[in-house]
């Protein structure tokens, strides 16, 4: 029965991830990537970038509002400080899968950020199996987000001298 909660999951997440996907190669989609890179083209294209804003964040709440009811779905039960943490456990996905795959033109941000998001949740899980109390998970993931940038640098830097 548990395999059936993360595939279930895991469905979800890749059905998002092509809605996503697909909304974000249409004309609108473009525009919010643009507001985000360069506000002036938006402004350039006669478009108010204040309202590309608002169906940015519009996209981002739905898809924290659908992240909680999983969490609540899959636990059973509500706890209002069941996300402390999250923030940076989004940021370390986005990090983590954008250092990988930072090379890559074949891979777009939905799925490195998802294949970083795996990545950070096996290390926290390998860490607690190791014995580490859960509040020394900071220490874990400041020394995981070190390892990744240094590994990213590490590989830019070699790009630059075969350049």
């Amino acid at each position: 029965a548990p395999w059936s909660k993360v595939l279930v999951v895991l469905v979800i997440v890749l059905v998002v991830k092509v809605l996503l996907d697909l909304f974000m190669n249409t004309k609108a989609g473009f525009l919010l990537r643009a507001e985000g890179d360069n506000p002036a083209v938006v402004a350039t294209l006669a478009r108010d970038g204040g309202l590309v804003k608002i169906e940015g964040l519009i996209i981002a709440n739905a898809l924290v509002a659908l992240s909680g009811g999983l969490i609540v779905h899959y636990s059973g039960y509500a706890d209002v400080n069941a996300s402390s943490g999250t923030l940076v456990y989004g940021l370390a996905a986005v990090i983590i899968g954008t250092n990988i795959f930072k090379n890559r033109q074949k891979v777009n941000s939905s799925t490195a950020a998802i294949v970083g998001s795996i990545i950070y949740k096996a290390c926290v899980a390998l860490a607690l199996s190791m014995g580490l109390v859960p509040q020394d998970l900071k220490l874990v993931t400041a020394a995981l987000f070190l390892i990744i940038l240094v590994l990213g640098n590490v590989r830019r830097k070699k790009v630059k001298f075969h350049a």
